[in-house]
């Protein structure tokens, strides 16, 4: 995988993809984030480039531990699954290269 090409028009679609969450869809991924927490607290701090992880009080080791478990079922050609898992991965924490590449890396095979 590590000689995969990933084309910038296809970062752009998937990034497209992804912007196209709601407000009525964050509201539903937010309502597992910590109850102290409201909707217009979540709001603001994504206004200021909070990463969802850190608002949803999502660890390192979750993250991480969500990537083997995503790598996993990409390994056993379980592309649904990894995608679903590594589109999450990438909407939570948008600093990780490594998501966005495999998630382009799986939106690519989908297509063929």
């Amino acid at each position: 995988m590590s000689d995969a090409v990933i084309s910038e028009s296809e970062i752009k679609d998937l990034m497209s993809e992804m912007a196209k969450v709601s407000t009525e869809n964050l509201k539903r991924i937010f309502s597992r984030a910590p109850a102290s927490k409201s909707w217009e607290e979540i709001e603001e701090r994504l206004s200021k480039g909070e990463l969802l992880k850190d608002i949803c009080e999502l660890t390192d080791e979750y993250m991480e531990a969500s990537y083997k478990d995503a790598r996993e079922k990409l390994d056993n050609s379980d592309f649904d699954g990894a995608r679903e898992i590594f589109y999450n991965l990438c909407l939570f924490d948008q600093s990780k290269p490594k998501y966005w590449v495999i998630n382009c890396f799986i939106k690519s095979i989908n297509s063929l």
